[in-house]
């Protein structure tokens, strides 16, 4: 935002001073949002990247620990040869909780050459 004002140090105080009000309770807002609940276990999709040796059983491995955790795979692309490979998965919209449990076992798995990486997708329909 731009435009006349009582100028930048000035706005600054007075916009921290909104925020210590709120947090410290003297505010109507605080009481308000006191009452709001926070997500814990959010359902969403998940991606998944792995560096893994290339040999038998790696994907079927990686899939039966996701279904043991009850992760559904959404699509799978597996890249490389010999110890350089890469499986990268997407997955179906899963709790939170249930993909973490998940990706704590994959991580034990002993053909992975580094730690898993994942990330959410935020997933929008166009329709």
């Amino acid at each position: 935002m731009s435009g006349p004002g009582a100028g930048g140090p000035e706005t600054a105080a007075a916009v921290l001073g909104d925020v210590v009000s709120v947090i410290g309770g003297g505010s109507p807002l605080f009481e308000e949002n006191a009452k709001l609940r926070i997500a814990k276990d959010v359902e969403m999709a998940f991606y998944l990247h792995l560096e893994v040796d290339d040999e038998p059983g790696v994907l079927a491995q990686t899939a039966e620990v996701l279904g043991d955790n009850g992760v559904s795979v959404r699509s799978v692309v597996q890249r490389g040869l010999g110890g350089e490979a890469q499986l990268i998965m997407v997955m179906h919209p899963v709790s939170e909780k249930k993909f973490g449990a998940a990706l704590k076992r994959i991580a034990k798995l002993k053909f992975l050459r580094s730690p898993p990486r994942s990330i959410r997708v935020i997933e929008e329909e166009f329709g």
